[in-house]
């Protein structure tokens, strides 16, 4: 599993070039699963431009949230004052992108896990204003708010306060 160590000094910015490094895997995947259908789909109804459009909006909505939404994740961790606690950790597989940081305390902890989905649906909708199709920008701003359900990381955190 590749990943980046993110270096408490190393700035708030420094962080997104980890999580953009770290995260060309899931790239890879998205690029080849939605290119993929959508070819498939343009060749069945014979036309190929609407559904690689479509595509083509979906990867970069959802590849540059998500690289946004475990920025989101450092930005709050670091704005909490925990950058003096220790460094953290960004994780990259073909299935997804995570961030592992240094424990705090249960209020600061659920203002990071809140802060991943919020900037990621955010995102969105400054992709939606940017002119990509409403359904893609409002599918992936609601699986990032589907992040807060307690089924997942970010919601176990943010109901759970560990």
């Amino acid at each position: 599993m590749p990943s980046t160590v993110l270096e408490p000094a190393a700035g708030l910015w420094a962080p997104l070039a980890g999580v953009v490094r770290a995260s060309w895997r899931a790239l890879a995947a998205m690029v080849a699963l939605m290119a993929g259908v959508a070819l498939v789909a343009g060749l069945l109804v014979g036309d190929l431009a609407t559904p690689l459009a479509a595509a083509g909006w979906g990867i970069i909505v959802t590849w540059s949230s998500l690289a946004l939404h475990e920025w989101g994740h450092v930005l709050a961790h670091r704005l909490g004052g925990a950058a003096r606690r220790g460094e953290g950790l960004v994780c990259g597989e073909w299935s997804g992108v995570w961030v592992s940081l240094p424990a705090t305390g249960p209020v600061h902890s659920r203002l990071t896990a809140l802060a991943g989905p919020l900037v990621g649906a955010a995102l969105c909708g400054l992709w939606l204003l940017a002119g990509a199709p409403a359904w893609i920008a409002g599918v992936v701003a609601l699986v990032h708010l589907g992040n807060l359900m307690p089924v997942f990381p970010d919601g176990r955190i943010l109901f759970r306060g560990a």
